[in-house]
């Protein structure tokens, strides 16, 4: 019995080559972002590799798959999970931070000295200014995913169609033709 051939030098390193890339796709296609995909890379192929590295690994996997990752019905898909996911985080975002706007302002009552009220008084403003303006940026980023999905799925086309209908009758044109044969000025029809 023979033993198997050993791997070159070239058909190992190739290899590698071949794991890093299918590892950068896999992470690209999942959008992690470069950094992330870093400390990943780390903890998944136990060696680190550049960001520089990570984009040229995910540039050459791509060259060699095709410039076609993905079909289009999996981008759409891939598109409308992203989507629902940041709606979701938003419509959360929304909820825990009108509960902490509804903070009840401090009652005088509760502090003997108003000094102390008025502290309470500040930091309840502080407060309650964080969480308005916590809700008005989760409100921005629900509108724009909002408009993301409305884009996707084709609902932002326009609704009303304005057009003007110009229509030649036969029995004018006829008309016309012996007016301007007699010498006549020609009829227009009137709206």
């Amino acid at each position: 019995m023979s033993k198997p051939p050993k791997a070159t030098r070239a058909e190992i390193v190739e290899a590698r080559v071949v794991r890093e890339e299918d590892f950068a796709l896999e992470m690209w296609r999942a959008r992690v972002p470069f950094p992330e995909m870093r400390r990943r890379a780390l903890d998944e192929l136990g060696y680190a590799i550049s960001e520089g590295g990570l984009r040229a690994l995910v540039k050459s996997a791509r060259a060699r798959v095709g410039d076609l990752a993905m079909t289009r019905d999996e981008r759409i898909d891939r598109q409308q999970a992203e989507i629902d996911e940041r709606a979701a985080r938003a419509r959360f975002d929304l909820r825990k931070w009108h509960a902490l706007a509804q903070e009840p302002q401090p009652e005088r009552s509760e502090y003997f000295d108003t000094a102390d009220h008025r502290d309470a008084l500040a930091a309840w403003g502080k407060r309650v200014e964080v969480a308005n303006k916590a809700i008005a940026e989760a409100d921005r980023r629900l509108q724009a995913a909002m408009k993301d999905e409305r884009e996707i799925y084709g609902d932002n086309a326009a609704t009303k169609i304005e057009a003007e209908v110009v229509t030649r009758d036969g029995v004018l044109d006829d008309l016309n033709a012996a007016l301007v044969s007699l010498g006549r000025e020609p009829v227009e029809a009137s709206s």
